[in-house]
C-alpha cells in the first residue's frame, strides 16, 4: 500500500514516512545504531532512525527522471546508464564493516543492462558495493527473479565472499574474481524462504524453507532445512512440525520463516495451512510455529482456526472483534530483534508484537477505548474513498473505506467506532460512499461494494465483477445500525457512488447511485425502491460518480472499460431530466479515463475533471486536470497529463482555490482557476485519492489516500516541512 512506518517504543505509537513506493526490505546496520537502509526501486540510506533518508542508489546525479506509469502509477527512475533496471529485493550490510554493502536485483520487464557475468534476463543479479553505496558494480546473476537472502562471507571468515538465495538457486559468489559457485538445493521444489543467522556459540546456520510434498516410502520433501557450512549441505528440520498430521493425506503449507540474527536457533515460522481431523471433523489451522533449538523440535506459538486463537495467549482488538482472527490468516513476516529472541514482531493483516518469546501475542496497531471505540496507533494500511461531515453534530464524521467498510466518531476524532452493523457479509469490503441527509437528522444513505478498489482496471482487467455482491444500506441512527435497501436492484449491484438532490422532498428523497459495469439507478421514495436510468448511456457502463449541479443539471462520469484485453473508453455524460435521460459530452482530447468531476458554486458552468492517464506511444498522456468555462463543451488542461489525479476540490470560500490529490507521491494547491500550482509540502503518501476541505476550519484538509488512510493538515501545506528524502529533486517529477 505504498506507505512505511517506524516506532521508537516498541509498537506503541507509529509514524508513517513514504520512500516513493513500496519498501521491500529494511536492513539495520548491525555497527550504527542509527542507520538503516530500505529499499525499493532504490536504495535509501536514514542516519537518524528513519527521520530523514538520502537516496543512494542510483546515484541522484544518474537520474533523469522519475517515471510512474500503468493503472497504479507504478514508480521507478529513469537513469543515465540503465541502472537499476528492477527492484531491490534485498539489502545486507557487512557486520565486520559497514562500509561494505550488498543488494539482490529483481530482473525488470525491460532491462537495459547484462554486463553481470551469467546474467540473462530471466536472473537475479547481486551487486556490490565497499564505500557504503558511493558506488557499485554487478558481481553476478543467479537464475531466479527474487532474491531471498543475502549472507556475508565475514561470517565464515570469508570476507571476500557473498552467499545467495533466489527462489531456484543457492551461489556463493567470490567478490573478487567474479566467480560463481553452486550450491545444492534440498528439496525437489522451489524455495519459499532464506534466513540465517551466527552466533559464538553456534557459529553460522542458514535456514531454507521448501513446499512440502510426499516422497516415496512415506516421507515428506521439503519443509525447513539447515546448513552449518555455508549451503554446502543440508539436514531437514521437521521434528515437530507434523505431529497433527496427516489429515486426509494433506500435508501442512508453510508461507515464510524468520531467523533470529544473534540467536540462530531460535526460528519462528508461519503456518498458512495445518489440515486436522477433530473429532471426525476437518479443520483448518494457521499461526506461528517456533523452534528455539535449531529445529530439534517445534511447537505452536501462535495458533488459530475459524474457532479462534486455540492457544489461548493473544490480546484482540477490533479487527477480530468484527471479523474473527480466521480472517487475518497466517503472518507474511516476521521482525526479530538480533540480541534479543523474546521479542518479535509478526504482520498478517494485523501487527502483532510479543516480548516473551511467543508465549503471549499482543496486537500493536490500535488501542480500545473505555466507550468500546478505537484510536490509532498511526500504523495505517487502509484506503479511504471519504470523509462525511454530520450537518447536525460537529463532533460526528464518518470515514468510506475499502477493505473494512464504514467507521465514524462521535467525538471529534478521539475514538471511533466500526458502522457495518446490519451490513450483508457479502457487501462489508467496501463501503465507496455515502450523504447526510441535510435535513432530517440521523438519516444517512451509503453505497456498498465487495468488490474493492475500483476504478482501478485490475479488478476487472482479466476477469468479470459478476462474483461480487453489493447495494444500498439506510441509516435513521446516525449510522449505529443499517438496513438493505435493495428492492429494483440485482445482487450484482456494486454501488460506488450514491447521490442526494437536496430539493426533494425529505419523506421521498430522490436518490441516484452509480452501479459499477450496470449504470445508473434512480429512487424517488427515499431508496425504498430503484428503477434503472440508463437511456442513452453507451455500452459501457462503468459508471463511476454522479455530480448534481445547482440548477438540477446531473453529469455522469463512467471509467474505461477492458474488452477482451482492449481499452473501451471511458465517457461523460449530463442529463437535464433528473436522469431520464442522458446525452453524451465531449470529453479533452486525448482523454479515455476521467475519474472524477467537481463545479464551482459561483460559476457552475465552470468545472474541473479528474483524469487518470494511460500508456499512449513512449510515455503515459491524456491524465491530469481539466478545466471548462462553457458547461464542457471546450476544455483547457491545467495540470500534467501525466499526472494520476485521482480528484479535486474547491474552497467553498475561496472557489478561486482549487486542490488535487494524485497517485503521484503529491497533492496540490492552486489559488488562480489551476493557472498555477505548488505542491502541498509535508505531505507525500504516493496513492492519494481525494481532497476535503475541512468544513469547521477554512485553513484545513483532509487529504483521503489509497493506503494510508486520512492525512489532515494545512490547506496550504507546510512551507520548508522537511522532506522524507532530503536529496528528491523536484525537477525528476512528472517529465515528459
Amino acid at each position: 500500500m505504498t506507505g512505511s512506518y517506524v516506532t521508537l517504543d516498541g509498537g506503541e505509537s507509529w509514524r508513517n514516512f513514504n520512500l516513493r513506493t513500496v519498501v521491500y526490505d529494511f536492513e539495520f546496520d548491525p555497527n550504527e545504531e542509527s542507520t538503516v537502509y530500505a529499499s525499493n526501486t532504490g536504495l535509501y540510506r536514514s542516519d537518524d532512525k528513519g527521520r530523514i533518508w538520502q537516496l543512494i542508489y542510483p546515484d541522484p546525479d544518474d537520474v533523469i527522471a522519475e517515471r510512474m506509469e500503468g493503472d497504479h502509477a507504478d514508480q521507478r527512475y529513469a537513469t543515465r546508464n540503465g541502472m537499476p533496471d528492477g527492484r531491490i529485493v534485498k539489502v545486507r550490510v557487512d557486520p565486520a564493516d559497514s562500509r561494505h554493502l550488498w543488494i539482490g536485483l529483481e530482473p525488470s520487464r525491460k532491462l537495459s543492462n547484462t554486463a553481470a557475468p551469467g546474467y540473462t534476463g530471466a536472473t537475479a543479479r547481486v551487486l556490490v558495493s565497499r564505500d557504503r553505496g558511493k558506488t557499485w558494480r554487478v558481481l553476478a546473476g543467479v537464475p531466479g527473479r527474487e532474491v531471498l537472502a543475502l549472507f556475508p562471507g565475514s561470517w565464515y571468515g570469508q570476507p571476500g565472499e557473498v552467499t545467495v538465495f533466489t527462489g531456484s538457486a543457492g551461489a556463493r559468489i567470490n567478490e573478487e574474481t567474479g566467480a560463481v559457485t553452486d550450491l545444492p538445493l534440498p528439496a525437489a521444489g522451489g524455495l519459499i524462504m532464506a534466513d540465517g543467522g551466527r552466533s559464538e556459540a553456534r557459529g553460522a546456520i542458514i535456514y531454507l524453507l521448501a513446499g512440502m510434498q510426499p516422497v516415496a516410502g512415506g516421507k515428506v520433501d521439503g519443509g525447513v532445512y539447515l546448513s552449518r557450512d555455508g549451503g554446502n549441505s543440508w539436514n531437514q528440520a521437521n521434528t515437530g512440525l507434523l505431529v497433527d498430521w496427516p489429515c486426509a493425506g494433506r500435508l501442512p503449507a508453510f508461507r515464510t520463516l524468520a531467523v533470529c540474527e544473534g540467536h540462530p536457533e531460535v526460528v519462528y515460522l508461519s503456518c498458512d495451512s495445518y489440515p486436522i481431523s477433530v473429532n471426525g471433523q476437518e479443520q483448518e489451522h494457521f499461526g506461528t510455529f517456533k523452534t528455539a533449538d535449531c529445529g530439534e523440535h517445534w511447537s505452536w506459538s501462535y495458533r488459530g482456526s475459524e474457532q479462534g486463537v486455540l492457544t489461548n495467549n493473544y490480546t484482540g482488538y477490533w479487527k477480530d472483534r468484527s471479523y474473527g482472527v480466521a480472517w487475518a490468516g497466517a503472518p507474511n513476516s516476521y521482525g526479530i530483534c538480533p540480541a534479543d529472541p523474546l521479542v518479535c514482531f509478526s504482520t498478517d493483516n494485523r501487527t502483532l508484537r510479543t516480548t516473551d518469546g511467543g508465549a503471549h501475542w499482543e496486537q500493536v496497531g490500535s488501542r480500545d477505548l473505555p466507550d468500546g471505540s478505537a484510536a490509532t496507533r498511526g500504523i495505517e494500511g487502509t484506503t479511504t474513498y471519504g470523509v462525511h461531515f454530520d450537518p447536525f453534530d460537529k463532533e460526528h464524521c464518518l470515514i468510506t473505506y475499502a477493505d473494512f467498510g464504514l467507521f465514524q466518531t462521535f467525538n471529534g476524532g478521539r475514538g471511533w467506532l466500526h458502522a457495518i452493523e446490519g451490513i450483508p457479509l457479502e457487501w462489508r469490503n467496501t463501503c465507496y460512499w455515502l450523504e447526510l441527509d441535510p435535513q432530517v437528522q440521523g438519516k444517512i444513505y451509503s453505497a456498498w461494494s465487495g468488490a474493492h478498489d475500483l476504478p482501478r482496471t485490475k479488478m476487472y482487467r482479466t476477469g468479470g465483477l459478476e462474483r461480487f455482491r453489493g447495494g444500498v444500506a439506510v441509516s435513521v441512527d446516525s449510522g449505529r445500525k443499517w438496513q438493505v435497501s435493495n428492492r429494483g436492484l440485482d445482487e450484482n449491484t456494486l454501488a460506488t457512488h450514491i447521490l442526494l438532490d437536496p430539493g426533494s422532498p425529505p419523506e421521498s428523497r430522490t436518490l441516484y447511485i452509480c452501479a459499477f459495469g450496470r449504470g445508473v439507478f434512480k429512487s424517488a421514495d427515499g431508496a425504498a425502491s430503484w428503477s434503472e436510468a440508463n437511456v442513452g448511456l453507451g455500452e459501457n457502463r462503468n459508471c463511476w460518480r454522479i455530480t448534481r449541479l445547482p440548477s438540477g443539471k446531473l453529469y455522469l462520469v463512467v471509467y474505461l472499460d477492458i474488452k477482451a484485453g482492449k481499452v473501451v473508453e471511458g465517457a461523460l455524460y449530463s442529463s437535464i431530466d433528473q436522469a431520464g435521460s442522458w446525452q453524451r459530452e465531449t470529453l479533452p482530447e486525448g482523454v479515455l479515463a476521467p475519474n472524477d468531476l467537481a463545479y464551482d458554486p459561483e460559476n457552475p458552468e465552470r468545472m474541473y475533471l479528474s483524469c487518470w492517464p494511460l500508456h499512449q506511444g513512449d510515455h503515459e498522456s491524456g491524465g491530469g486536470l481539466w478545466r471548462t468555462e462553457d458547461g464542457g463543451r471546450s476544455w483547457r488542461r491545467v495540470f500534467n497529463e501525466q499526472a494520476h489525479v485521482f480528484a479535486a476540490a474547491l474552497d467553498p470560500r475561496r472557489p478561486s482555490t482549487v486542490y488535487i490529490n494524485t497517485f503521484d507521491s503529491a497533492a496540490w494547491r492552486s489559488e488562480d482557476r489551476g493557472e498555477t500550482w505548488h505542491r502541498l509540502e509535508g505531505y507525500n503518501f504516493k496513492w492519494g485519492q481525494r481532497p476535503v476541505p475541512d468544513p469547521y476550519d477554512p485553513d484545513m484538509l483532509y487529504l483521503t489516500t489509497f493506503g494510508g488512510s486520512v492525512y489532515h493538515g494545512p490547506a496550504k501545506g507546510i512551507p520548508g516541512a522537511a522532506e522524507n528524502i532530503a536529496n528528491y529533486r523536484e525537477a525528476w517529477r512528472l517529465q515528459p
